[in-house]
């Protein structure tokens, strides 16, 4: 396994000690004394306030933080053994108590960050609480090990043989099984169960035979040429050229999802009534957890007894809660979440610790960028046209500055690839000898103005005007001017802030013209950039939106695409970036937030339950220690049989 860098490495440790002396106070006067009104918080809104995935991610509650990111392979292993010693008075001086070993049992309850759930066809959503949900219900026939690396490890199968470069064969493992409940009763997992989810997929089409462009992953899918069933423990795919990223990207991405036959023919066209509560109990799945039930926006679920998983299933249940944002302080405190880090900020967790002494404190990677986007399209009305002078305003932003502003220091920049994504983004210090990224700005000041007097001089170009998303500001009230007056200051230039919806700015940003864009912008995909420069980045590509083009870059994009070997891939990746920083890129990244969190003694997450985004999965291979003080004793929900009910509701009451 690769390893991932440290969330704080020496050259940001040393950018950070100035802020350390703040820190302290904070904590200082959190110890001092806390009072209830010290564990309201307040902070986002729900998935139905998500943008457009152009405009920023396609499932986050507010666009800013609900992603998990890296917390580093055998790094993260020895911090969390550091944590759970330190957390139970462990390794002083003399003899050091063995930690505890991983136990089945208990009920997980974690804060969920949504107030509502997409569909729950798994291959027709897009919210990310839903795919959280599916990633413990359904298998994959492989999954993610680091997605911020972009490792695999066997789910349904293990690793393809590959023939050639245009095949890949996989074996069904002959233990897994679906659950042991109607419509499956427990039957094995067969080659015709996946063929059926990925050309279900690949055709795009309702339960009546009519396209269905809620199907979001059909082009995705689609990069098989023929999926074959064999014999009923082989399937076999075959792409229409060599396609180094098919595997990671359609087979262990994170929504290619296996669902059995049955549900196919029995639970897809009930999906279709979208009835969230009866829906989720609808499902015909081969993972750990079987769903019990949706109450409001309390999910419940059940161990399955038949798991048939190399990986153990530990906890009995798992309960993923939406309270409202002035009970997340008491309920932590009060030992009903797990764990809780969105939307808490530095000073929060630190009140919070000081309620709550016991507590074990983690960090991962925010996975939504904050970003400046431009158009270079043609228009004699908008001068950023001229890509020279949105490369201006970029290095006109100071990085270090915004970081402090935005995340009182928790956070690290990025370029075109965030920092967190293993050995894909460039290294910390090569990025920072570019412009726009060096420590100290006045080191960008003669280069800005060269690029400014070429776009034609700050009095010709006028005024600039600057979109920024309205849930932006209201996160952070007087950012749009912040920035703006950072650009004024570095720059000379003339700038005037409006504030716009996601929806708006999406709708102009696809239309070519939205001038300049400041916010949160969409998420990666995954770690490999490929498939995502794809769209963005080549020439023509679909979510091109800011009309860049450059052969150089086209060209290493498309031979990334035919690069099977990782490493390979990975210099061509950091060739591509250190393009986009100097050929006026119109998507630049400028910096990737931490978010912190708490977790309570007894809790022992899977260290990659952090790691980026789509690592739900994890979750299972956490565990709960019953025995240790503070933990309370849990029950799921039990509900009634309904013998008129669709054969899965009863599945989901037995499970």
């Amino acid at each position: 396994m690769h390893a991932t860098p440290p969330l704080r490495p020496p050259i940001w440790t040393a950018l950070r000690r100035r802020r350390m002396s703040r820190r302290a106070l904070l904590r200082a006067s959190g110890r001092a004394g806390v009072g209830a009104a010290g564990l309201a918080l307040v902070g986002c809104g729900g998935d139905d306030d998500a943008p457009d995935d152009q405009a920023a991610p396609d499932d986050q509650a507010s666009a800013q933080a609900q992603a998990d990111a890296p917390s580093n392979g055998e790094q993260a292993a020895a911090q969390s053994q550091a944590a759970d010693a330190a957390a139970t008075g462990e390794g002083g001086e003399g003899v050091q108590a063995a930690p505890p070993e991983p136990t089945p049992g208990g009920i997980v309850r974690l804060f969920t960050t949504t107030d509502s759930f997409d569909r729950f066809d798994p291959h027709r959503s897009r919210f990310r609480a839903n795919q959280q949900v599916f990633s413990l219900i359904y298998s994959r026939l492989l999954r993610p090990d680091s997605v911020s690396e972009g490792t695999l490890e066997a789910d349904l199968a293990g690793l393809p043989e590959q023939p050639d470069e245009t095949t890949y064969v996989f074996q069904i493992d002959p233990a897994a099984v679906f659950w042991d409940v109607p419509p499956t009763d427990g039957r094995p997992v067969t080659s015709e169960d996946v063929r059926l989810s990925f050309q279900r997929q690949i055709d795009g089409l309702d339960a009546s035979g009519e396209p269905d462009l809620r199907f979001y992953r059909r082009a995705l899918m689609a990069r098989a040429a023929s999926v074959t069933a064999s014999d009923p423990a082989t399937i076999a795919f075959t792409t229409d050229g060599p396609d180094a990223t098919f595997v990671g990207s359609a087979i262990g991405g994170p929504w290619s999802f296996v669902v059995s036959a049955e549900a196919i023919d029995e639970l897809a066209p009930q999906w279709d009534q979208f009835e969230h509560e009866r829906d989720v109990t609808l499902s015909s799945g081969s993972g750990p957890y079987v769903p019990v039930q949706l109450n409001g926006l309390i999910l419940s679920l059940a161990r399955s007894p038949n798991w048939w998983g190399a990986t153990p299933a530990y906890p009995d249940g798992v309960i993923l809660i939406r309270p409202s944002n002035d009970r997340l302080g008491g309920d932590y405190v009060a030992a009903d979440l797990d764990a809780l880090d969105f939307p808490l900020d530095s000073g929060q967790v630190d009140i919070l610790e000081n309620a709550a002494p016991e507590s074990v404190r983690y960090e991962y990677p925010i996975d939504t960028p904050v970003q400046l986007s431009f158009g270079q399209r043609d228009d004699p009305e908008n001068p950023l046209g001229d890509p020279r002078l949105g490369t201006a305003i970029a290095h006109s932003i100071d990085r270090f500055a915004l970081i402090e502003r935005l995340y009182a220091g928790d956070a690290r920049p990025s370029g075109p690839v965030p920092w967190f994504l293993g050995g894909w983004a460039l290294p910390e210090e090569r990025l920072l000898e570019f412009p726009g990224y060096r420590p100290n700005k006045d080191d960008d000041l003669a280069e800005i103005a060269l690029l400014v007097e070429a776009a034609g001089g700050a009095e010709a170009i006028g005024e600039v005007r600057l979109a920024v998303p309205d849930l932006f500001e209201s996160f952070y009230p007087g950012i749009g001017q912040s920035v703006a007056g950072m650009v004024e200051r570095n720059a000379g230039l003339t700038m005037e802030t409006d504030f716009r919806s996601y929806a708006e700015i999406t709708e102009q940003l696809q239309a070519g013209v939205l001038p300049a864009f400041f916010g949160w912008g969409p998420a990666p995909l995954q770690a490999d950039p490929t498939d995502g420069w794809r769209d963005s980045v080549a020439s023509g590509g679909a979510g091109n939106y800011g009309g860049y083009g450059n052969a150089e870059v086209d060209a290493l994009i498309e031979q990334m695409g035919a690069t099977f070997d990782t490493g390979a891939r990975q210099r061509l990746a950091h060739q591509v970036q250190e393009l986009l920083l100097t050929t006026g890129f119109w998507r630049q990244n400028l910096t990737n937030g931490i978010q912190l969190g708490l977790r309570q003694p007894y809790f022992h997450p899977d260290p990659r339950l952090h790691d980026f985004a789509w690592s739900m999965h994890h979750l299972a291979g956490s565990w709960i220690d019953v025995a240790a003080d503070g933990y309370p004793e849990r029950e799921l929900p039990t509900v009634e049989p309904d013998v008129d009910a669709a054969p899965d509701d009863a599945g989901g009451e037995s499970g």
